[in-house]
């Protein structure tokens, strides 16, 4: 099996998800880090259409893959499943921005119309860009299935203790 890994949107997140890679790697057959284009031309915010489709091509030759993405990530991640340029067998999804995307014009509730792969989402009680609450609330609100949801402590968007996430992926892959 293999892992694609997707961080935030910030610049500050590529520091964060190449300490993540090596952590979850040995899970896997294979990993691939994706970088986005806007860290390299320094504009503010992703080109969606456009790491959708790099993505796409980046797994094009995989068959059994495991996605792990951060914030916008799992945002990209739920494009590609629903448009079927991505067909993860499960991912996990930490700090998800499921509201960040809506309000960057991005028809998130169109993308999880219907959305069965497994995942995993991790989430602070009060990260300040979805709430568990207010994403749990969400969620609930959607035809999602096989789906869990994991509340972390925390009032920050970081995601840092990279032990825990470890565990946390161990025991999802276990429940294969």
């Amino acid at each position: 099996m293999k892992l694609l890994l997707l961080s935030g949107n910030s610049i500050r997140n590529k520091d964060w998800i190449e300490q993540v890679e090596p952590v979850m790697r040995p899970f896997f057959d294979e990993s691939k880090i994706h970088y986005y284009k806007h860290w390299s031309t320094g504009a503010e915010f992703i080109d969606m259409e456009f790491e959708a489709q790099k993505v796409a091509e980046e797994v094009k030759d995989w068959s059994d893959y495991f996605v792990f993405a951060k914030s916008i990530g799992g945002v990209l991640t739920l494009k590609g499943i629903y448009e079927k340029t991505l067909r993860p067998i499960k991912c996990l999804f930490v700090g998800a921005a499921i509201f960040e995307g809506g309000e960057s014009n991005f028809p998130v509730a169109k993308w999880v119309e219907g959305y069965s792969t497994p995942t995993l989402f991790i989430q602070k009680t009060a990260d300040p860009v979805v709430s568990f609450n207010d994403l749990k609330n969400y969620l609930g609100t959607k035809d999602l299935k096989n789906y869990s949801l994991k509340e972390i402590p925390g009032d920050n968007h970081s995601y840092d203790d990279l032990e825990y996430l470890k565990e946390e992926m161990t025991e999802f892959i276990k429940g294969s």
